[in-house]
């Protein structure tokens, strides 16, 4: 199911590349699918009822139906990495590289937050699980917000500010979660950290792989970039928490920002995508 479903996740990636207006699209797609997932959770426990068998073959049952709508996806164009006034074939694959390290910092930090949150809200607040749960489902509203956001913003300013500032808005929210007694501030810095995160998301997705690379290889290899280093961080959360503390989450989340968003910067400006 996995390889499945990175597959499907790699094809929409590419195919938003295809596009008149990547970063929108891949938006928009982010905030249905948010919506869905609500839905979805609060519908497949109640397949449950009826066994575990029915449940996945609900899961199985969505997916068949998915396959139609596949078809109907754009067709990348068969390019390779473009040079883009002065940006040479050279140095566009060294952009790459630069791009995707950015990207695996972020997401290590990131990932490292995400999958501490529980533990930090219940060590330093003494929040319960269920109290955590309600608070992480108001943030769904939240992510649908910063990915419509993102939808509307687009490349308006340019990608290299929007990322940065979101990027910033990351790290800053993650010494703010992990280094708060208080539940509200808790809930405003989580609900900070997730809405920048997908408006974030775009970006890296689709905006900045559609110039690089229009054929959509580069936005295919994102979303295996992404959750590779979101894994990764999440190992090395454990580590923090063992041998250091909880707490020092998230200077590691601030850490990775303020390092992720001047490559980021750089990337984008190299590639002339910065509208001052």
């Amino acid at each position: 199911m996995g390889v499945g479903c990175g597959c499907i996740f790699g094809s929409l990636c590419a195919a938003t590349v295809s596009t008149n207006a990547p970063d929108r699209y891949f938006a928009l797609a982010q905030a249905v699918m948010n919506v869905f997932f609500v839905i979805m959770f609060i519908v497949l426990p109640y397949t449950l009822h009826f066994g575990h068998q029915i449940f996945f073959l609900t899961l199985g049952c969505l997916f068949l139906f998915s396959i139609p709508l596949l078809n109907s996806l754009p067709q990348a164009q068969k390019e390779d990495v473009v040079a883009i006034d002065g940006v040479n074939f050279s140095s566009g694959r060294k952009l790459i590289v630069y791009f995707i390290i950015g990207t695996m910092i972020f997401n290590i930090g990131m990932g490292a937050m995400w999958g501490f949150i529980e533990r930090i809200g219940k060590i330093n607040i003494g929040l319960d699980l269920e109290e955590i749960g309600r608070i992480l489902s108001l943030t769904i509203i939240v992510m649908v917000g910063g990915s419509l956001l993102a939808a509307w913003i687009r490349d308006r300013f340019g990608r290299a500010r929007p990322m940065f500032i979101s990027v910033l808005i990351c790290g800053l929210s993650s010494v703010l979660i992990s280094n708060t007694s208080s539940v509200n501030v808790y809930m405003i810095g989580l609900f900070f950290l997730q809405g920048a995160y997908l408006f974030t998301g775009p970006y890296i997705m689709a905006g900045i792989p559609s110039v690089i690379d229009s054929s959509g290889r580069l936005a295919a290899l994102m979303g295996g970039v992404t959750f590779f280093s979101y894994s990764m961080g999440i190992s090395l959360g454990g580590v923090i928490t063992n041998f250091v503390s909880v707490s020092e989450i998230g200077l590691l989340g601030l850490t990775c920002s303020l390092i992720s968003g001047p490559i980021f910067i750089f990337v984008c400006r190299n590639l002339l995508i910065h509208r001052e």
